[in-house]
């Protein structure tokens, strides 16, 4: 199935409400990541299709509540969540609680910049039964600065591409991100494996 062509024909007939139930269930419900949903929203946006500023405020709501039901799952042993966690994390860093616990507060912050390790975070938090006064400061924290960024990504997307275009410099430096991307998406395993985070 086509979930970017879903997304935007939802957002086209039902504006708001399809980006908050969508990006609710971005990754959890169907494999389309939020950051793709986000950059969507903010192109509609320079498209006049959708307004800014309510469209910033239900993406960071939507992104807040799921994390926080992950978080709350988590605590109370949801075995999807507990899963979850042993498939990827008890295998490498986790096993050192005591490292996870002293940083915790960096992993809830900085895991939602990363695509791979978004639901870390809320996951890994609840599970060592973290004060949820403290996720939610922290993941609020990290999801104000992560969505209007990805957003107006999305919403300068024709001025990134005049800018490219116009000089080849800029173009092969787009392919060399591109190509640097793609490499690590085919070598993750080993690069998760070299830094102990999988076996």
């Amino acid at each position: 199935m086509d979930y970017t062509f879903l997304f935007v024909s939802l957002v086209d007939q039902f504006a708001y409400g399809a980006i908050f139930l969508i990006l609710l269930c971005a990754g959890y419900l169907f494999p389309m990541p939020e950051e793709v949903i986000i950059f969507i929203a903010g192109y509609m946006a320079s498209a006049g299709l959708i307004k800014v500023i309510p469209a910033i405020i239900v993406s960071i709501l939507a992104i807040i509540l799921g994390d926080n039901l992950l978080f709350h799952l988590a605590k109370i042993g949801s075995k999807f969540v507990i899963r979850f966690v042993n498939k990827f994390f008890l295998r490498g860093f986790m096993k050192d609680q005591d490292f996870v616990s002293h940083h915790i507060g960096r992993i809830i912050f900085f895991s939602r910049f990363i695509p791979f390790l978004r639901m870390a975070g809320p996951s890994i938090a609840g599970t060592l039964n973290v004060h949820w006064k403290k996720f939610f400061l922290l993941n609020t924290l990290a999801v104000f600065i992560y969505v209007p960024f990805i957003f107006f990504l999305g919403y300068n997307l024709d001025s990134y591409f005049n800018y490219l275009f116009m000089s080849p410099k800029n173009l092969l430096l787009l392919i060399f991100v591109v190509v640097v991307l793609v490499l690590i998406i085919i070598f993750r395993k080993k690069i998760l494996k070299k830094f102990n985070m999988i076996k």
